[in-house]
């Protein structure tokens, strides 16, 4: 993935959630967010159970890469959990570091409202100079971005903050950014 672009996902995700410690509150707030991006769902309609054992390496698996980037050498690189569960999957077969790539990040935030976090992300998103656009129909808030062979999707359902980014050489932003959409549903069905 280009560094912009890294960083960009990178820096929404974190502000997104800083943003929700910083509210350090459950109570709604008297306005909606002003994004244009509509709650699908009631706050805290989710289940904490499922979110909190939702896992990223499940919630998109090794095949699931490979289908997402059309890369079949795709592998699991790294995992982990630092507050959030991420879970990267790369290409690294050709040695140059220029292989797909596709990285997950699931974000639980028990006791924050479903409002507080989509307030948050839509937010963090107006202010990421501008390059995100709203997603309908995707859990209770989401966003996307592409570029060339990139595509990022950050979408929250309940108290649950989910990112996914993906590049391939051989795909079109457009094209990565469907395949995660497409996944994006099915893992939104889970929370």
């Amino acid at each position: 993935m280009s560094s912009r672009f890294s960083t960009i996902v990178v820096v929404l995700a974190l502000a997104a959630v800083g943003a929700i410690a910083a509210c350090g509150s459950t109570t709604t707030p008297t306005s909606a967010p002003t994004s244009g991006a509509a709650a699908t769902s009631a706050p805290g309609s989710s289940s904490s159970a499922a979110a909190s054992s939702l896992q990223a390496c499940s919630a998109v698996t090794q095949a699931d890469a490979a289908s997402i980037t059309g890369d079949q050498s795709i592998t699991t690189e790294s995992t982990g959990t630092a507050g959030a569960d991420v879970c990267v999957y790369a290409d690294v077969s050709s040695g140059s570091g220029a292989g797909s790539d596709v990285a997950v990040l699931v974000e639980p935030a028990p006791g924050v409202s479903a409002t507080i976090l989509q307030a948050a992300l839509a937010s963090e998103a107006k202010n990421a100079s501008g390059t995100y656009q709203a997603v309908s129909g995707l859990g209770d808030a989401a966003y996307a971005e592409t570029e060339t062979n990139e595509g990022a999707l950050v979408f929250v359902k309940g108290s649950t903050l989910v990112v996914m980014v993906a590049s391939s050489p051989t795909m079109s932003g457009s094209a990565l950014l469907s395949a995660l959409e497409s996944k994006a549903q099915s893992i939104a069905g889970q929370l």
